[in-house]
């Protein structure tokens, strides 16, 4: 009994520490990634694209053609002088913050997720943007059509910015089926 109660004990104060790298992560990254690329600094107010999946557009497609990139359509939003915009809609697609009409417009989304967060952003001269986000078990993986949509939600947002040619996740069992 004194065993189990230690490995218990032990798989307890390992989850506990896990949780703790994980914020730490997230602290460090937000304090790195927030301005990490000067291009996505803005000094005015900036319209931009947060992508959504649209049910409505998705059911005038035929029944074998429906879950698809097509209807991942845009709605815009002004946002404020900002360090980088980029992390800025990143995080605003993240937080599931659709107005009552574009709600009526049969945009919908899976976000938010409480555990699920942008951990960090990295663009490399060859305009691949790596965004680090938290993995979280059976959101972050599934449904293979639910995978793709989520991906690609994140993708269009981020594919609109000046130098972002391709986008890669991290850890790479993102959005896997």
């Amino acid at each position: 009994m004194t065993g189990g109660v230690a490995t218990g004990l032990t798989e307890q104060l390992d989850l506990i520490k896990a949780q703790l790298d994980l914020i730490n992560q997230k602290l460090q990254s937000e304090s790195s990634s927030s301005v990490q690329d000067s291009s996505f600094q803005t000094t005015t107010s900036t319209k931009v694209a947060l992508y959504y999946f649209n049910h409505l557009a998705d059911q005038k497609l035929a029944p074998e053609q429906q879950v698809n990139l097509s209807s991942v359509l845009p709605v815009y939003r002004m946002f404020p002088a900002s360090k980088n915009i980029l992390v800025d809609a990143i995080n605003e697609l993240l937080k599931w913050n659709l107005t009552a009409a574009e709600q009526q417009q049969w945009f919908t989304t899976e976000f938010p997720n409480a555990n699920f967060s942008l951990l960090s952003t990295d663009l490399a001269s060859d305009g691949t943007l790596t965004l680090e986000f938290s993995e979280v078990p059976w959101f972050t993986d599934g449904w293979s059509a639910r995978m793709l949509i989520l991906s690609n939600v994140i993708e269009k947002t981020a594919l609109q910015f000046a130098g972002v040619k391709k986008v890669v996740f991290m850890p790479e069992v993102l959005f896997q089926p």
